[in-house]
């Protein structure tokens, strides 16, 4: 949320928005990308036929940003109506048995930082943040603030 100043400054302005404001972080960069599967039978995905046995990339946060599904589906907003869900939990029965934790601990984090940190903001003397150069989780290596 800091890359944005405009959607930070929106939401410390309006506590209201936090539930969406945590939807939307999941939305748009989710932490788990997506997972590795084996097939477990000779199978055709899009068009490529796979033998059993196959590795497969299930890279299901990029449906988080399918313009079908989610319009302006590359800019991040906290006032997004949610009218699709996202798949940043999964869906059915292989959505995150720790969903409602991750919401819980979100939800809190910018409520406690939002109210007694408003200034919050990347440190302009330093790096912006990078991230982990890993395929699956995305977590920043580093994160420079200050308020």
């Amino acid at each position: 949320m800091l890359t944005d100043r405009e959607q930070w400054l929106l939401l410390c302005s309006d506590p209201t928005l936090i539930a969406a404001a945590v939807e939307e972080c999941a939305r748009f960069d989710t932490a788990i990308q997506g997972f590795r599967r084996v097939t477990t039978r000779p199978v055709t995905l899009g068009g490529t036929k796979l033998p059993a046995g196959a590795t497969v990339l299930v890279a299901y946060a990029s449906a988080n940003r399918d313009e079908h599904r989610h319009a302006r589906a590359d800019r991040f907003d906290i006032r997004r109506p949610v009218e699709r869900r996202h798949l940043a939990f999964g869906h059915g029965p292989h959505s995150c048995p720790g969903s409602r934790l991750a919401r819980a601990q979100l939800h809190l984090t910018l409520e406690l930082f939002s109210h007694v940190l408003p200034g919050l903001r990347l440190d302009p003397r330093r790096p912006l943040p990078s991230m982990r150069p890993t395929l699956i989780h995305r977590s920043p290596e580093t994160l420079h603030v200050t308020w």
